[in-house]
């Protein structure tokens, strides 16, 4: 897969579905594996780069961003919502786990940590 792209995660809950997320100079954006290959990359949010995914099932993914997270249920994909408010620098959000489509946690790069739901 070459998409010209800084990866920055991917999750895979099946042999038949993963999500990589990274970014370019455009911003950052999402890559979908269907088992047999890539797709090409989709714009998630043009402001920031993503950083990390997690996802339960093909149906359900949280990306972490900048200062934002990113839901993806049932084929389409949130707007942004503020994970870190407090974030001045931007660093964001370096990593995100799933267990269930209701428990998710976040953690920045200044070493807090977020429920998502």
């Amino acid at each position: 897969m070459t998409t010209g792209n800084l990866l920055g995660g991917v999750s895979c809950p099946s042999v038949s579905f993963c999500e990589a997320v990274g970014y370019n100079s455009y911003g950052g954006d999402v890559v979908t594996f269907d088992g047999r290959s890539w797709g090409a990359p989709q714009l998630l949010d043009p402001g920031y780069k993503l950083h990390s995914v997690s996802c339960v099932s093909a149906s359900f993914c949280v990306v972490g961003a900048a200062v934002n997270a990113f839901t993806y249920l049932d084929g389409v994909w949130s707007a942004p919502q503020i994970v870190d408010p407090a974030d001045t620098n931007g660093n964001g959000i370096g990593s995100v786990s799933c267990v269930s489509v209701s428990f998710c946690l976040a953690l920045d790069t200044d070493g807090n940590a977020f429920y998502l739901r």
